[in-house]
């Protein structure tokens, strides 16, 4: 009767481990689909970019942001207008672009 109430204990600690790592292995194994489901979106979505299929929808996006009447006016309160106009803004985004990549300034 012993080895019996031994051998029980035994099967519910290893029932209780298993509970728990099931637990963190569906955490870790949801991440990685997530993760993965992530990664495998934006490769579609380059691919179909590179290859020219959402040039209606780009164009269809930007001029919705534009005045119908006139493309040239963009849409938005005037101080998204001056800041998108604005040089200082394409050179410090171009400035760190450059840095961010090469890890030097120009």
């Amino acid at each position: 009767m012993k080895h019996f109430e031994k051998s029980e204990h035994v099967a519910r600690r290893s029932l209780s481990m298993l509970a728990r790592f099931a637990r963190y292995e569906f955490a870790a194994l949801l991440s990685v689909v997530v993760l993965s489901a992530g990664v495998w979106g934006f490769v579609e979505l380059a691919d179909e970019v590179s290859e020219g299929d959402t040039q209606s929808i780009d164009e269809t996006l930007l001029l919705s942001l534009r005045n119908p009447a006139d493309h040239t006016d963009p849409l938005g309160p005037s101080w998204l207008q001056e800041l998108a106009g604005c040089r200082v803004f394409d050179n410090v985004v171009r400035y760190s672009h450059h840095a961010a990549i090469t890890g030097t300034t120009p």
